[in-house]
């Protein structure tokens, strides 16, 4: 077997477990007042990530604000690191992600052709895009531009007390990832990331559904199935591409647009919707009820005041 499939399919998966457990041990949904208004004034509700996080604490609320916040880390990686050719690192390139994609199809068509010889054009390809960075490196902390991005993102659903510590071991993460695509793109065979499941399970073996670790049973009397729902993916698909055909190195994880969760934070959203408007309702009518009872006694005070020693008419 390839060396790329040993070694990379143990490496890619830590890393997955790695950024779980991140998630897990750090991501909490926001826990006071500060954190509440930030994710207000932010929008974080709003985003496609978040769109079915119920507005109150749950069990089911601080699932999806984990594996939100999951998804939101892969796609920095994926997007800032793991790229076949950093076509961006080109100063004034007015469209890099079209010219990645020409170097993504020649060296496909080149690796069908000669492998050993696509490897070679491809890891100094890559080695001269890589000179054209005008990025400053710093000695004491490469990643600290990615790990601030996604701190600055995610810092309203972080532990309060815990913002540091998250960062620490969010910048573990990305050198390791680092580390690992570094080595991967030397290597004689293509590796490729997909982060784009399907919106449903295929079954094939590329894509896994995401555990549902910390949401207990619930049951839900009718129809909560949710069409507008889709895919949340947790770690990208990485595949191998080699002479004898593709290999996957490590199968992509994700929530798949049925997923329970989706449905059950959908299902809270709209209740804490409900009881809000009752609240509303009740508001107001107290509001009228309380107007009217004070404009009725406003009469009956008045012939009082008007009657021989303020004696209320008979």
């Amino acid at each position: 077997r390839h060396r790329l499939l040993v070694s990379g399919r143990a490496e890619f998966t830590k890393l997955n477990r790695k950024l779980e457990k991140l998630v897990y041990d750090f991501i909490t949904g926001p826990l006071n007042d500060e954190q509440i208004r930030a994710v207000e004034a932010d929008g974080l509700e709003e985003q496609e990530i978040f769109k079915f996080v119920p507005t109150r604490d749950s069990d089911v609320a601080r699932y999806l604000w984990r594996r939100g916040a999951q998804a939101c880390i892969t796609k920095q990686l994926c997007d800032r690191l793991w790229k076949s050719y950093p076509c961006d690192s080109v100063p004034g390139l007015a469209d890099p992600e079209s010219l990645k994609i020409v170097f993504d199809t020649f060296s496909q068509k080149y690796a069908s052709v000669n492998p050993e010889k696509e490897s070679m054009w491809r890891i100094m390809t890559r080695e001269i895009l890589e000179s054209f960075s005008t990025q400053p490196a710093s000695t004491q902390n490469p990643y600290e531009d990615i790990v601030l991005s996604i701190s600055r993102m995610l810092r309203p659903i972080i532990h309060p007390s815990k913002t540091k510590t998250f960062e620490s071991r969010l910048t573990e993460i990305v050198a390791n990832a680092t580390v690992l695509w570094s080595a991967a793109q030397k290597d004689t065979c293509r590796i490729w990331v997909s982060v784009n499941p399907p919106n449903d399970a295929d079954g094939d073996g590329q894509w896994e559904a995401g555990s549902l670790k910390g949401i207990e049973p619930v049951q839900i009397q009718g129809d909560i199935s949710i069409k507008h729902a889709r895919f949340l993916c947790l770690f990208p698909l990485v595949v191998v591409m080699g002479g004898s055909g593709d290999e996957i190195v490590c199968s992509g994880q994700a929530l798949f647009s049925d997923c329970v969760a989706f449905a059950l934070g959908h299902h809270e959203k709209q209740e804490s919707a409900r009881l809000l408007a009752e609240q509303q309702r009740e508001l107001r009518y107290n509001h009228r009820k309380n107007s009217m009872n004070s404009h009725s006694t406003i009469p009956a005070q008045s012939r009082a005041q008007d009657l021989p020693g303020g004696r209320p008419e008979p």
